[in-house]
């Protein structure tokens, strides 16, 4: 099955639910974005690994057909359809989660954290940070004790700018329970942003110690970990920075954000030819490659390899236009930068804008007044309302059945 084709997988098991009752909610997650994917899309890992998750999904879509649908089979399924969507970078697999989801709420006879949570969990996995805040917050009213949604309201207040409400909302945590990890990694946030390193790497440190519900799996550690290397690579401290990203990869070999931490290690210390091994090897195994592939075009033009550099460039940009446009708002920022870059201030505009009104913090402001500064300096000032407003497109409604 071509990865990025229309969801043949969907159809797994839907006649089953007719008998049930459900089919309304199954038959609403077939739809993928009009457009396809940039091609060429995925190399051959990353073909492979999408061929995993899209096989993990039709299991869980199979269970949700075999049975009468329940929070958790609704909520399981949802989460794949995130998994997916974080994969592919594509609006409409976050759109299919969403809808199972409302869908599944409805059939629900009373409030299920379950479907709450992850409906939360679906709006942050796509960057709609206001939006995950209040539906965690209408959700903890209904389910107060559901650690979860308390770390997503914290984490979303964080993300969107009250800082103070995220600090309060994860202190509350560990009031409550002081070996949760969901509160010391998002404080670490808190004061990763504000400036107090040493601060975040002892709540990072905690977080590793931390056992309830359970201790940390190996993917959870390796992520601390490279957060541990990020926050010591900020200190200016390499050689703890290279440390704990190995440390990452001794819990999950190939996790990318140690691989990397590890390129700009490599690049600090004058490396460049591990660097772009290191990039040139993440580029074929991962996805979404464009962060990636924007670091590579980079490296490549201090080298003088000024074609392939404009060529990588534009590839990157490529996905970033198809993926803000399927309705996924993760790339509006490093896409508002190559705007600018290419003087295309209008566009660059709308594109901070957006991010302004998903997450409404002092950086996403003074990235728009760079471009409003940027654009009157080159002689052509933005009539801001001329703007075209950048609407997220909506939840396509279930089909017919």
């Amino acid at each position: 099955m071509n990865p990025i084709s229309r969801r043949t997988v969907m159809t797994v098991g839907a006649s089953a639910l007719f008998a049930v009752g459900t089919a309304s909610f199954l038959a609403a997650c077939g739809h993928s974005s009009e457009k396809p994917l940039p091609a060429p899309a995925l190399s051959k890992t990353a073909s492979a690994k999408l061929k995993v998750i899209d096989d993990e999904l039709g299991f869980f879509l199979a269970r949700l057909a075999s049975a009468e649908a329940d929070g958790a089979r609704i909520a399981r399924v949802a989460d794949q359809w995130v998994k997916r969507g974080k994969f592919t970078g594509d609006g409409a697999d976050f759109d299919s989660a969403l809808l199972l989801l409302e869908k599944g709420d409805k059939l629900q006879s009373r409030f299920d954290p379950r479907i709450g949570g992850g409906h939360a969990h679906a709006l942050w996995a796509r960057h709609r940070f206001l939006e995950c805040r209040a539906e965690a917050e209408k959700d903890l009213k209904i389910s107060p004790e559901d650690s979860d949604l308390q770390g997503l309201a914290a984490d979303c207040a964080e993300y969107s700018g009250d800082t103070a409400a995220g600090e309060a909302g994860f202190r509350k945590m560990l009031e409550d329970n002081s070996r949760q990890s969901i509160p010391y990694i998002g404080l670490a946030y808190h004061f990763e942003i504000a400036g107090d390193l040493e601060q975040a790497l002892d709540l990072l440190n905690k977080a590793l110690n931390a056992t309830y519900p359970q201790p940390l799996g190996y993917e959870r550690q390796a992520y601390v970990h490279s957060v541990l290397g990020d926050v010591y690579a900020k200190q200016g401290d390499i050689k703890n920075a290279k440390l704990q990203y190995r440390w990452a990869l001794s819990k999950k070999p190939d996790y990318a954000q140690a691989l990397n931490g590890l390129v700009d290690v490599a690049q600090w210390e004058g490396n460049d030819d591990e660097a772009e091994k290191g990039l040139r090897d993440l580029i074929d195994s991962e996805s979404p490659t464009a962060d990636y592939e924007l670091k590579l075009a980079d490296l490549l033009d201090r080298h003088g390899k000024k074609e392939e550099a404009a060529t990588v460039r534009k590839k990157a940009e490529t996905f970033y236009e198809w993926s803000v446009s399927t309705g996924y708002d993760g790339y509006l920022r490093p896409l508002a930068g190559m705007k600018l870059a290419e003087g295309d201030f209008k566009r660059a505009a709308e594109l901070a804008l957006r991010d302004i009104e998903i997450r409404p913090t002092t950086e996403s402001k003074a990235i728009y007044q760079n471009v409003l500064n940027q654009a009157k300096n080159a002689g052509k000032p933005i009539d801001e309302s001329t703007l075209k407003k950048i609407v997220s497109k909506p939840i396509q409604d279930a089909p017919k059945s």
